[in-house]
């Protein structure tokens, strides 16, 4: 874990072992209104990641998932860990949290086997005017290190599935299909 970071957890769910069920997320929300995501949040206090990722399933689509296995953590450059949980929906009698879900979607798994598009991202490290460059070697001019940020696109119908949710739905098919847990 990084020190700082914030850590969410969220559950992959699959329906009729065919299907992704995504959300479109509410125009009401501060934090990516109107785009595709899975269900999931902030683990709080005490919580678990398992525990969490079950808990805001429950309240943003009304349905407890049976959680069948785990993804690898992504680190993102954005000083956040999202730990993913790939979980099977035995009900889909769906009671949606309006407030924070606009609508779900079933995505056939298969579609997430190759991205679209693929985009490696360059992410570079900016320090402040008020760095203590005094301190460090070669001062202002330290070779900081850069890196790069991988964003994939996927389409169904009209919805594109990009990003985060992109690189996690991905990474449960791959998992899905090395375990045949379909």
């Amino acid at each position: 874990m990084f020190i700082g970071a914030e850590e969410y957890a969220v559950v992959v769910p699959v329906v009729n072992k065919k299907y992704f069920l995504f959300e479109i997320r509410s125009n009401l929300l501060r934090i990516q209104p109107g785009e595709i995501s899975f269900p999931g949040g902030k683990i709080e206090y005490g919580e678990t990641l398992k525990s969490a990722a079950i808990r805001e399933t429950v309240e943003e689509i009304g349905v407890r998932p049976n959680i069948i296995s785990n993804l690898p953590p992504v680190y993102t450059p954005f000083n956040i860990i999202i730990h993913p949980f790939i979980g099977i929906l035995e009900n889909s009698n769906l009671n949606i949290n309006k407030y924070e879900v606009e609508k779900t979607i079933e995505v056939p798994i298969e579609i997430f086997k190759s991205p679209k598009y693929t985009y490696d991202l360059k992410v570079k490290v900016i320090p402040p005017s008020s760095f203590p460059f005094h301190l460090i070697p070669n001062g202002r001019d330290y070779k900081w290190r850069s890196g790069t940020y991988k964003v994939m696109f996927f389409e169904y119908n009209d919805h594109i599935i990009w990003g985060m949710t992109a690189l996690i739905a991905h990474e449960a098919y791959k998992k899905i299909n090395e375990k045949g847990e379909k």
